[in-house]
């Protein structure tokens, strides 16, 4: 696989896994440059882009009218674009935020 770009859903059941062991993970692909993660609970997308062989953080895009620019392609989408068929109502309902499995 040619895994140069990720981008990542994140949901209330997997979001605290996605940003700590998956992260980890990702950074140990030698070819990866770019990793997105995009929030399904509010507008809110994480960028990190490879430098010096480690995933650095890049800006956060927390406004609909912000553009995120894709650093590998540059190609550029605005958030409105990428969250248009998100009902943030309906993520963020009690029952929705299911408990992730913890280590004991």
């Amino acid at each position: 696989m040619n895994w140069q770009l990720i981008i990542e859903v994140l949901s209330n059941s997997t979001k605290t896994y996605d940003r700590s062991g998956k992260f980890k993970f990702y950074q140990t692909i030698p070819i990866l440059q770019e990793y997105i993660m995009i929030n399904r609970s509010q507008v809110y997308v994480e960028q990190y882009c490879k430098l010096a062989n480690k995933l650095r953080s890049y800006p956060q895009y927390d406004e609909e009218d912000a553009a995120l620019v894709f650093n590998l392609f540059q190609v550029e989408v605005l958030l409105v674009d990428i969250n248009r068929k998100v009902d943030f109502a309906a993520e963020n309902e009690p029952g929705n935020e299911i408990e992730e499995n913890k280590e004991e």
